[in-house]
């Protein structure tokens, strides 16, 4: 089990993940109190993993005192529960997600199952992409002890000083780690060094809102801190904060111009999702799902922003540029 020193008191964890990809990492943070800053998914394997890293830096998970949640997703806090021992604590618009495991992917289901002919999928593929709830639920459980971390809040005892950085946009209540002492910033999902997270889908709001225009706002902010080197939720850390914040809001202004551009005379957001990700999802329904909501995600914003406006045709949601 390889782990990796990526700053002065935090080591990088890398732990399996069976949503994509590339592992998780957890982070320990190394001071007079031992921390993680996310855990991975609970499975087997990601148990055994942490556990393996740990004991690699001469640690047992008994010796955790803090678990601090980047953000509500199974890949990052499915392992918090086992923490029983231990504080655990996430921005405070994801606290109910945590809290109530079971109840909140019950009722980010139900939503999704709404919403989801609206959008104009293939009844086949309409059909599979709920199923991939009974996954999730596999992969977590409830923390009910859980407490809420707001902006700002100063997180001491972890080694250097760490400041709570509010990064809404791929989830409600996503949050950085910044060290003002030496500009190590544990950005989780928030910035990544190859790829760009998708939007939230925010069920709680009505009507139903998406995390896109918040993700650049948080790009916007994280510029203004003096981040030296960046300890993402997935791959290794790098430098370059800016440059890659740069490239990351470019991205975000030419994809947007693409989706103006393929509204046309008028789209669903399936129609939409093929022409944005000609080669995503596949037979893959977790995929499928989240090009559906970036798409969902960026042909809503050009209706906020007055370019494009929507009808509803037969039960599904029609787009159009104005």
């Amino acid at each position: 089990m390889r782990v990796f020193e990526e700053a002065e008191h935090v080591y990088r964890v890398p732990v399996y993940n069976p949503f994509g990809p590339l592992p998780t990492n957890a982070y320990l943070l190394d001071g007079d109190r031992l921390g993680l800053f996310d855990v991975g998914p609970d499975h087997p394997r990601s148990w055994e993993e942490l556990k393996e890293g740990l004991a690699t830096l001469g640690k047992k998970p008994e010796e955790i005192d803090a678990v601090i949640l980047s953000h509500g997703h199974a890949d990052h806090d499915g392992l918090a529960h086992r923490f029983t021992w231990a504080q655990v604590l996430i921005g405070r618009p994801d606290l109910h997600k945590i809290t109530d495991y079971s109840g909140h992917l019950e009722r980010y289901e139900a939503v999704v199952r709404a919403v989801l002919p609206s959008w104009g999928p293939p009844p086949r593929l309409a059909d599979r992409i709920p199923a991939f709830f009974s996954h999730l639920r596999r992969s977590g459980g409830s923390v009910p002890w859980a407490e809420s971390l707001d902006d700002g809040t100063v997180v001491r005892g972890f080694g250097p000083t760490l400041r709570v950085v509010a990064c809404p946009g791929h989830c409600e209540g996503l949050i950085c780690l910044f060290r003002d002492e030496d500009g190590v910033l544990l950005s989780a999902d928030q910035l990544l060094e190859h790829v760009i997270s998708s939007p939230s889908l925010n069920i709680l709001e009505n009507p139903l809102g998406t995390g896109l225009a918040d993700y650049a706002a948080s790009c916007h902010k994280l510029l203004s801190l003096d981040a030296t080197r960046a300890l993402p939720g997935h791959g290794p850390g790098f430098a370059g904060v800016r440059a890659r914040l740069g490239e990351v809001l470019a991205y975000e202004e030419r994809r947007q111009q693409q989706a103006l551009a393929a509204v046309g005379e008028g789209v669903t957001v399936y129609e939409l999702s093929r022409v944005l990700f000609p080669s995503a999802g596949g037979d893959n329904p977790y995929l499928s799902f989240v090009v559906l909501v970036e798409s969902f995600s960026r042909v809503n914003l050009l209706v906020e922003q007055g370019a494009v406006e929507s009808t509803m045709s037969e039960g599904r949601l029609i787009y159009r540029r104005i």
